[in-house]
């Protein structure tokens, strides 16, 4: 038995099914279709602008170039200010050494004087000490 109202039933009733309401089904496929959408765009989002996204990685490439820069140029400064240290106790060193005979740990101190008055001052001591009048200097190496 047939229902004159049944729109599969009858091909005549079934073209004049309204078309403006949708059915149970193209509703389901909407809200998918609406929450599918939604996913990639949040997906979208959180790969360009999200906190781990290529905006803020790409900021974080330019910070970090501009912080090794920033360290090149003050280990530059260090090494300039080092340099200038070492040649002012260099330059502290020599002067104690030839201003007062500064003579450093394990070290040994040897003065060249000219022949005659090497010879004068050989025989000022011996004389010297043939006289008695004090005894020799052991910090004066003889030959």
């Amino acid at each position: 038995m047939e229902f004159p109202h049944d729109p599969w039933a009858n091909p005549e009733l079934a073209k004049a099914r309204p078309k403006g309401r949708p059915s149970w089904r193209s509703g389901r496929r909407r809200v998918l279709r609406v929450l599918v959408a939604t996913g990639i765009a949040y997906a979208i989002y959180t790969l360009i602008a999200g906190e781990h996204g290529i905006v803020r990685i790409r900021a974080l490439e330019r910070e970090e170039a501009r912080l090794r820069a920033e360290i090149a140029a003050t280990e530059a400064r260090i090494r300039e200010h080092q340099d200038r240290l070492d040649h002012i106790d260099r330059t502290i060193e020599e002067k104690a050494r030839i201003e007062y005979g500064y003579i450093g740990p394990n070290e040994i101190s040897y003065e060249v004087v000219p022949a005659d008055s090497a010879e004068a001052l050989l025989r000022r001591g011996l004389e010297e000490r043939e006289a008695g009048a004090r005894p020799p200097d052991p910090s004066i190496d003889s030959p």
